[in-house]
């Protein structure tokens, strides 16, 4: 495959898992999904799936204002205060109007994904992300027209995902001593074709790969391998059952982002 400008070497550390608290139980987080960061000329957005954050209605800039996610992840146990964490200045959420007739999404319109612009809410802080983010393809139909090249030798591209399953891996939180565990998984799964609309895609998890619950990948980035080691975002995991998986194209989610 030809050189693509937006390709990582390697690919970062973008994955995020969410995680926020309630204000009737502050000392009880809990985690929802995962979510992981793209850079748009100088600005740094968390994508992840609208539904990881509540449902159609509701005031999803609250939940975005609780999110707990440090802006460099601990090594080592520590203690982190307000300011470790990433703050937000916007909450943008991608629908269309189903008036056109297009019907890409759910109720509303709703196209299940979020755009949260980060806020350098201290200096450096932005500069700290920038190492962990995915560029984001300027046009997004290149994966289509990858897609168009891998049919023409009758041939199906293999997928990437990476996120934070609920079950099957050692992340937990211990309330009692105030200490948190995360551990991500990627999977790697053969394209399979559109998925539940028109805006969406599939793969299934190839033989052999540790049977992961599949609740906690959504917002994940699916990715693929362009060259050597070097990889490109080709979409936004929304849901599926072990071994489907159904994700956003990234033409779908640049245009997104870049309504923001």
């Amino acid at each position: 495959m030809r050189f693509v400008s937006f390709a990582r070497l390697p690919w970062p550390d973008c994955a995020v898992q969410l995680m926020s608290y309630s204000d009737a139980a502050p000392e009880f987080p809990g985690t929802h999904g995962s979510g992981f960061f793209v850079r748009n000329s100088d600005r740094v957005f968390l994508v992840t799936a609208r539904h990881c954050l509540g449902k159609i209605g509701d005031d999803l800039s609250e939940v975005a204002a609780r999110l707990m996610i440090p802006i460099v992840p601990p090594t080592t146990p520590k203690t982190l205060a307000a300011d470790d964490y990433v703050h937000f200045r916007s909450v943008g959420r991608a629908t269309v109007n189903n008036n056109t007739g297009e019907f890409l999404g759910g109720i509303q319109g709703d196209l299940d994904l979020i755009a949260l612009e980060v806020f350098d809410h201290r200096p450096g802080a932005i500069t700290q992300l920038l190492p962990r983010c995915v560029i984001l393809p300027p046009l997004g139909e290149w994966f289509e027209r990858t897609l168009e090249l891998f049919a023409s030798n009758s041939e199906e591209p293999l997928l990437r995902v990476r996120g934070f399953p609920t079950e099957g891996t050692e992340g937990n939180i211990d309330y009692d001593r105030l200490h948190m565990v995360t551990q991500g998984v990627e999977l790697i799964g053969r394209h399979t074709g559109v998925g539940p609309y028109p805006h969406t895609r599939s793969i299934t998890i190839v033989d052999g790969t540790p049977e992961w619950d599949l609740d906690g990948m959504s917002g994940g980035p699916v990715y693929m391998r362009v060259s050597g080691d070097r990889f490109a975002l080709v979409g936004l995991a929304l849901n599926g059952v072990f071994p489907i998986l159904h994700f956003a194209a990234v033409e779908c989610l640049t245009r997104a982002v870049q309504m923001c």
